[in-house]
């Protein structure tokens, strides 16, 4: 046997024949799925969705400025009188009601003084019959010429005297009961504990905060606005304030046209209609001055119907429908320029009018080009309102 047919019946030789036969067997497959693939695409448009007629509603033009939500009051408590702390009844997070005991001190010396002036009460009340009776007995004296006008004088500045050891001891009682009432730390307002500065055991000084605490059920926006913005505002004013996605009405209550750190001036305006959650005290929201300029500037189209075109211009794609058939429409490709965006919505002025937003392909922008043939989605019609 020669050399070539050794190596034509060789393993080597039947395995390179093999994979060769497979190689041009799965080639011709892909190729013939490409063309019908091909085939079937330039048969069967691209399926697209359109913004449709429904208008987007709940989205407000004019200037935005950051505020912050702000409790009604905000104040550090603590005791007016030294002691030792007993108990704090309060911890971060816990709610009170106006007039709740927050954090008692220790009362023991309070009451030791207490029961002595009790007995200090007793004693002056004692003397003060005693002068009150000495008098008498002198005045009766007085009459007969039995007794010197020196005793007599004497007999009523005792009396005089017991009066008034009599009232300065139940002033002094007096003031033990206020100390004592002062021992026990109550709430000024309904709120929430904020933060816990002390604990029990700790002595304390007249005026050292012992718990930070914030009104619960009446908050404020605190805004800050240029100047020439501020001045246009008055008081009762109503401003529309973003949060979540959502809009909400506020009055204004103060206005305070001194320029702060910040080169501002501060506005506080107390939220009205806000039905969801509670507002949180910290939390940034957006106070929006209405432009009644800008109220007919552009219109409103999703962000996802915008696709990027370079020197901060944008464009969006139109499917107008075909001449012969509404099923069918062709891709036109318009520039816009972006006035603002609010969420997921962005104000365009430019290429699109009121009239031809219904066209504007609504997202997959980057399946589309300019001149292509497409078909229009049954749930075009939906709009993407807010």
């Amino acid at each position: 046997m020669s050399v070539r047919e050794k190596f034509i019946h060789s393993p080597i030789f039947i395995l390179f024949c093999f994979f060769t036969v497979l190689v041009i067997a799965l080639s011709s497959s892909r190729y013939s799925q490409s063309n019908d693939s091909a085939l079937y695409e330039k048969n069967s448009p691209l399926l697209v969705e359109t913004l449709g007629t429904d208008p987007i509603e709940g989205l407000v033009n004019g200037e935005r400025y950051v505020g912050r939500i702000e409790a009604g009051q905000r104040t550090d408590v603590g005791f007016d009188i030294s002691g030792v702390i007993t108990s704090v009844l309060k911890s971060e997070g816990d709610t009170f009601v106006k007039g709740e005991t927050l954090a008692t001190l220790d009362t023991d010396r309070l009451i030791a003084k207490k029961k002595e002036l009790d007995a200090g009460i007793r004693r002056a009340n004692a003397n003060k019959k005693l002068a009150k009776s000495s008098l008498a007995r002198a005045d009766s004296l007085k009459a007969s010429r039995n007794i010197s006008e020196q005793a007599l004088d004497e007999a009523l500045q005792k009396k005089n005297s017991a009066d008034a050891e009599y009232d300065l001891v139940m002033a002094q009682q007096a003031s033990v009961d206020v100390e004592l009432k002062k021992a026990n730390l109550t709430a000024p307002f309904d709120g929430i504990v904020i933060d816990r500065m002390i604990d029990e055991g700790r002595a304390t000084i007249p005026g050292a905060p012992i718990l930070l605490l914030e009104e619960l059920g009446k908050t404020v926006v605190r805004v800050g606005l240029p100047l020439r913005e501020a001045r246009k505002l008055l008081v009762g004013n109503v401003l529309k304030v973003e949060r979540g996605g959502k809009t909400f009405n506020a009055v204004v209550e103060r206005i305070n046209l001194a320029l702060s750190t910040s080169r501002v001036s501060e506005i506080y305006l107390l939220p009205q209609d806000y039905a969801d959650q509670a507002l949180i005290s910290g939390e940034l929201v957006n106070v929006v001055l209405e432009n009644s300029l800008a109220l007919d500037q552009g219109v409103w189209l999703p962000l996802t119907a915008l696709t990027e075109y370079g020197r901060g211009l944008w464009s969006v794609y139109l499917a107008k429908s075909d001449e012969n058939t509404s099923a069918f429409a062709f891709v036109e490709r318009t520039i816009v320029e972006v006035i603002q965006i609010q969420g997921e919505f962005a104000q365009v002025k430019g290429g699109v009018s009121k009239e031809t937003v219904p066209f504007v392909i609504k997202s997959s922008t980057h399946r589309v080009v300019a001149g292509q043939k497409v078909k229009i989605s049954k749930f075009s019609a939906v709009s993407a309102g807010l």
